[in-house]
């Protein structure tokens, strides 16, 4: 099997490389990976060391960043929705029929934010956070976004998700910072009517 390419996640963290079987003369079977710099024990010890070192989510820091979120949503924050996002960040937002580039919805939403006469307000239902790992967070919640603004024909355009559903996922960057990799926003139907 030298020198199938496998396309897994892992392949893309470790580089290239090479699975070898080694059959041995008893009934086992084990496999290595004959790594491009990989270094056996020496390097499990040192990816340790690495994740040691990096700070660990708190849930505070995940609530924050999502109430910063919110607050440049509704034009109450000079900060910039980049910040926000790792650069290959993917989102899923109502209307969007596939995920996308998370530079292209963030220009969309910095217009509609940026522009004159809007007004926009939401409210945040309870905040689930989830963090699988120490430096990864999954919140989950719901939230009211009532959005105004001025249409072309001197009316003004309106609109209001009621039962919106947001999922986000935060990844904490080399750097430090905290940074959403992944976003998914859409609206339901009220859930009490049937």
């Amino acid at each position: 099997m030298k020198g199938r390419r496998l396309k897994t996640r892992r392949q893309l963290r470790l580089g290239k490389f090479n699975l070898k079987k080694a059959i041995t003369p008893s009934v086992s079977t084990t496999w290595a990976y004959d790594v491009e710099g990989y270094d056996g024990d020496r390097d499990r010890t040192l990816i340790r060391g690495y994740v040691a070192l990096m700070s660990s989510l708190s849930l505070d820091q995940v609530r924050a960043r999502i109430d910063e979120f919110w607050q440049i949503m509704c034009g109450k924050s000079t900060g910039r929705l980049e910040e926000l996002y790792s650069s290959s960040a993917q989102l899923l937002t109502g209307k969007a029929r596939r995920p996308e580039a998370a530079t292209v919805a963030l220009a969309r939403r910095a217009r509609q934010i940026a522009a004159p006469g809007t007004h926009s307000e939401a409210e945040l239902g309870l905040v689930d956070i989830e963090l699988p790992e120490p430096w990864v967070a999954i919140a989950s919640y719901t939230y009211r976004f009532h959005h105004t603004r001025p249409g072309g024909d001197a009316t003004v355009q309106q609109r209001h998700t009621l039962f919106g559903r947001a999922t986000q996922i935060f990844h904490l960057d080399e750097s430090g910072a905290l940074r959403i990799v992944h976003e998914h926003l859409s609206a339901a139907t009220n859930p009490h009517k049937g």
